[in-house]
């Protein structure tokens, strides 16, 4: 055989080798491939199957509770629910689930049962969630915390001015002190020893310096005692008024004694006392609303500690004349909102007498039972005064 051929012949050979080997490759890969592609088809079978385990469990339960729920007689059951307390919403709630867990109600009536007892502001907040959401116990407790929650001046005051009862007992009292203090930190915000730190040392500063400058340190809402100091040494820089250099260039100008005109008394702010009940004198005219905050002093006399003034819009001034007056009893609560957070109970003077039953009638008026629902949460006790004894606040209405 010519060489040629023999070449050839060999070339030929090894280029189907080659390509044997290519082959048995790829089928080596397409192999790996298929093992690869069966693993993953058993992984989400597997995972098909575990969620169709967990969604019959979830359909089990829910079938479970709702055949307890539909057994659950809610009316024998709701002369158990303890009634709503809106003076300290958040021990209602646990004093709440304690019955419920106690007599092994339904968490999922939770809600169902407490619409039927809440009132006031709770009620308001209630009737503003979806039905999805108001079903839901959990979501129903915070929002109407949430609703309830005061600013952190009254909870201080809440836990400073807490005393004994007589029919506590000391270790009935001392945890209660000890609620009201994790309220005040958490309203603070106070979560560490240094923050915590802070609190007390801020609070012992304001104890021990003028009402006036503790006043302004809680306006400025500090966080540490340097800032506090910092700010009193400021206010008392910017407070410190002396004309002694002014009075002597002043000494050899002529002047005409000055007239010394006989008043009974100064009309001057006083000091808010929240051990005392405050009372308020409000009054709408034509154009505003106006009110004074005020208590009465150890003279036996009524003494200002706030007014409030306020000009209508032009929405406002359309209002009927009842709707003027519940107006401005809502504005000047609002206004008086961080003195009367934490009083139990809060006298009104007004001189329209329809004001007096803005509770306890029947109000076909939208806005006036808004107005009504929004009021509830305070213990107002409101008296018709004559409105020619009414003039400072009639006065403060009328200023625009």
């Amino acid at each position: 055989m010519p060489l040629e051929n023999v070449s050839v012949v060999e070339e030929v050979a090894d280029v189907s080798v080659s390509e044997n080997a290519i082959r048995l490759r790829e089928l080596a890969v397409k192999e790996k491939e298929l093992e690869l592609e069966n693993a993953k088809l058993e992984l989400r079978k597997r995972e098909l199957d575990h969620q169709f385990a967990l969604k019959r469990m979830e359909l089990e339960m829910s079938s479970k509770a709702a055949h307890a729920a539909s057994d659950f007689d809610v009316g024998r059951n709701r002369r158990m629910v303890p009634p709503f307390c809106e003076k300290d919403v958040e021990k209602y709630f646990c004093h709440f689930e304690r019955v419920a867990a106690s007599l092994k109600w339904p968490e999922n009536v939770w809600s169902l049962l407490l619409q039927c007892v809440i009132t006031g502001k709770a009620q308001e907040v209630y009737a503003s969630l979806s039905i999805e959401d108001s079903a839901d116990y959990t979501i129903v407790k915070a929002a109407i915390l949430k609703a309830y929650e005061l600013v952190p001046e009254a909870y201080r005051q809440r836990f400073r001015q807490y005393t004994k009862l007589s029919n506590q007992t000391y270790v009935e009292f001392a945890r209660e002190k000890e609620i009201l203090f994790d309220r005040w930190c958490a309203s603070q915000k106070a979560e560490s020893r240094e923050q915590v730190r802070q609190l007390i040392l801020i609070e012992e500063f304001k104890s021990c310096v003028p009402v006036a400058l503790a006043t302004y340190v809680n306006e400025q809402k500090v966080d540490t005692l340097y800032k506090a100091a910092t700010l009193a040494d400021d206010f008392v820089l910017t407070h410190k008024v002396t004309f002694k250099d002014v009075q002597k260039s002043r000494d050899n100008i002529p002047v005409d004694p000055p007239v010394v005109l006989p008043r009974k008394s100064f009309n001057v702010l006083a000091a808010p006392d929240h051990s005392q009940q405050f009372s308020i004198v409000v009054d709408a005219s034509d154009v505003g609303a106006g009110a004074v905050l005020q208590q009465m002093g150890a003279d036996d006399v009524e003494h200002p500690v706030c007014y409030f003034s306020k000009k209508f819009n032009t929405a406002q001034l359309k209002y009927s004349t009842i709707e003027k007056e519940a107006l401005a009893l809502v504005l000047a609560i609002q206004h008086f909102e961080v003195y009367l957070s934490s009083c139990y109970s809060i006298l009104v003077y007004c001189d329209h007498n329809p004001l007096i039953f803005l509770n306890s009638m029947r109000n076909f008026n939208q806005r006036l039972m808004r107005w009504s629902l929004y009021l509830q949460p305070y213990d107002l006790d409101i008296k018709h005064v004559r409105g020619r004894d009414n003039v400072v606040a009639d006065a403060l209405s009328r200023i625009g």
